[in-house]
């Protein structure tokens, strides 16, 4: 949190600043965020408000967000393990600006403080898709992005609390604006840097990592769409990875660790997108009770 708050206040613009505030919201009832907020508040350029949510999951501190906008016009999330560079909300105001977007997604990078396996690096594991400023998408994601507010009112919508243990709340509220019609397209110079901790450079971290995205994924597809358009794609989609995973688990003895993981990979995104399609769901931010 203290990384992402200097990052944003070095937020820098080639045209007119705009009026921005920031909220952090904190889903840890026992606010541990307070004292990081309070030491940045003083030389923070910014008005900075914090906020408690005390219901568990994820779309309940998205939705505390969202009840603190004031007479905000345009609103921009980021995560708390991420990093803008000083650019960042300058291009995707930019972009949509220049495209007439009505939410506007950008690219997340990888950043690893902590010494990390080779494989990881190799596998390029933790890289994500990137496309061409202006390309359409169906989707987006609240780790970088732009959107207009005033979609909230028109189309009466929240986070959906549904997902709050699941994940995924992001994808299903940004597809069901594009599924409406709104227009959503992607900044590629828009960057936000996201800093990996070591404990998630594991295997098994990968792995369950996928099964959830892939649950996730057939459970917004069953909500969204009718079942009888949703059960042969998603089912499909499923044992292709499945068949894909296979592939390349019969050769990684001779092909190695990294080939190894993108079969277990590919395995566990397969299994993920056909329990969502029978409505098994994985909730992945469930909270551990202490013992």
């Amino acid at each position: 949190l203290t990384q992402l708050l200097r990052g944003l206040a070095l937020l820098t613009f080639r045209e007119a600043r705009p009026d921005i505030r920031v909220v952090v919201v904190d889903n840890d009832p026992a606010a541990s965020g307070r004292p990081t907020c309070e030491a940045c508040r003083s030389a923070f350029p910014w008005p900075l408000d914090y906020v408690v949510e005390p219901q568990p999951g994820i779309a309940p501190a998205r939705n505390a967000a969202l009840a603190h906008l004031g007479d905000a016009d345009w609103i921009a999330f980021i995560d708390d393990d991420e990093v803008p560079e000083p650019q960042w909300l300058a291009e995707l105001i930019r972009v949509q600006r220049e495209y007439q977007a009505d939410v506007v997604a950008g690219p997340v990078l990888s950043h690893f403080p902590d010494p990390i396996p080779k494989w990881v690096l190799e596998g390029r594991f933790f890289d994500h898709r990137r496309y061409p400023t202006g390309h359409p998408l169906k989707h987006a994601f609240t780790n970088n992005v732009l959107f207009r507010r005033r979609i909230l009112e028109d189309l009466q919508l929240r986070f959906d609390p549904r997902w709050a243990l699941i994940g995924g709340e992001d994808r299903h509220f940004f597809q069901r604006i594009a599924m409406t019609g709104y227009r959503i397209v992607w900044a590629d110079e828009a960057i936000a840097t996201e800093w990996v901790p070591a404990r998630r450079s594991t295997a098994a971290w990968l792995i369950q990592r996928h099964y959830r995205a892939g649950n996730a994924t057939s459970l917004i597809e069953r909500d969204l769409r009718p079942i009888w358009r949703v059960l042969p794609v998603q089912l499909v989609k499923g044992l292709v990875w499945w068949i894909i995973g296979l592939s390349l688990l019969v050769t990684s003895p001779v092909r190695g660790k990294v080939v190894a993981i993108r079969a277990l990979r590919s395995l566990a995104y397969g299994t993920g997108l056909l329990t969502g399609l029978l409505g098994m769901e994985y909730q992945e931010y469930r909270r551990q009770k202490a013992v």
